[in-house]
């Protein structure tokens, strides 16, 4: 892709974002409106490795020829940004989305018993083994 044709493709999304805002009222809107928008597969081979792209068609291959979204490009970018610029923030977005963030663990101690049940339960077990 040339300079020219991406300086194109980001006045084109840009332009799309602000007629998006226009008619949204959160950035969540927005957001989720520009992650749904659909994009051709010949502007998605513009924007993304046509080896990375070929991955994810092949691995979602379900029989329809649907346009993929921005988040199925943005997804397989971050992937390509694993490989072949070794970032570890992409490859943290993609395992924490993917649903396999670590989880910290933190074991506290805590005593539930008060002394008052400490009491109660010497009364009990001492009635106990007078009785038993």
């Amino acid at each position: 892709m040339t300079e020219k044709e991406r300086l194109e493709e980001k006045e084109r999304l840009e332009s799309q974002v602000k007629a998006l805002g226009k008619k949204s009222r959160t950035m969540r809107d927005i957001t989720e409106r520009v992650l749904n928008a659909r994009i051709s597969k010949e502007k998605a081979r513009k924007l993304v490795s046509a080896e990375y792209l070929e991955a994810m068609e092949n691995g979602l291959d379900d029989g329809e020829n649907e346009p993929l979204t921005m988040l199925d490009l943005l997804t397989v970018r971050m992937a390509q940004a694993v490989f072949e610029d070794g970032s570890t923030k992409a490859m943290e977005y993609l395992r924490d989305t993917s649903g396999n963030k670590p989880t910290e663990r933190k074991e506290v101690a805590v005593d539930i018993m008060t002394d008052n049940d400490r009491a109660l339960i010497d009364k009990v077990s001492q009635r106990l083994t007078e009785n038993g």
